[in-house]
């Protein structure tokens, strides 16, 4: 049977105790008092342009109460979805489970009424999945819609969603009608973030020229 590309995604319902996502949500709202709240942006797939988000977002400190909860919970989805696509036997997951080692930050983020993200995707060199933790469920609106919402999907209070990160899974969230909505998001990556950023800057360091001079496999449009 040919497989699904959903059979990639898992929907885990009920990981997070209802007492860990207050605390979550109530670090976010203690992180943003003391200015620590921001704007992400992310490139929009229709566009290709560089969108800035329209909620809020803290990282919650290593070693807090919050993030260990958070990280608690987003082992436990991984280690699922892990077991999840080994049973479909399928794919490389021993590969995979050698491969997805960290979490590249825990950003709570929190949808304000008419908060939206446009569709974009998780992907960069070294991230292999997002995982998301809902922390409330008394808004509307506020779903993921996968593909060009070809597939709404709606959490609720303490589920974990997890799926690939790649080129190829164009999400966002719909805008909120009524109500907040809280949620934590983490990429599962290969290597840790600030391995990530070294290597990044190094690349970024050197002019695109001189790269090609010297590693002549490249394309050129």
């Amino acid at each position: 049977m040919m497989p699904d590309l959903y059979d990639l995604l898992l929907h885990l319902p009920g990981v997070v105790p209802a007492e860990e996502c207050d605390i979550i949500i109530r670090s976010f709202d203690e992180l943003q008092q003391r200015g620590g709240a921001y704007r992400e942006s992310s490139m929009d797939a229709s566009s290709g342009r560089r969108v800035e988000s329209t909620f809020n977002a803290v990282s919650l400190p290593p070693g807090s109460m919050a993030f260990e909860a958070a990280h608690r919970r987003t082992w436990t989805a991984l280690k699922a979805w892990l077991d999840y696509l080994e049973a479909q036997g399928r794919y490389n997951t021993k590969l995979l489970r050698r491969s997805l080692r960290y979490s590249h930050d825990y950003r709570v983020l929190r949808y304000a009424m008419g908060a939206q993200i446009h569709p974009h995707t998780d992907w960069d060199e070294f991230t292999l999945a997002s995982c998301t933790l809902a922390l409330n469920d008394d808004y509307t609106g506020g779903e993921f819609g996968f593909f060009n919402d070809d597939r709404r999907i709606r959490l609720n209070r303490g589920d974990a969603l997890i799926w690939p990160a790649d080129c190829f899974w164009v999400h966002r969230v719909t805008p909120v009608k009524s109500g907040i909505r809280y949620g934590v998001n983490s990429f599962i990556t290969s290597m840790p973030e600030v391995m990530k950023s070294k290597v990044a800057d190094e690349l970024n360091a050197r002019p695109k020229q001189e790269w090609d001079s010297v590693y002549r496999h490249h394309f050129v449009e």
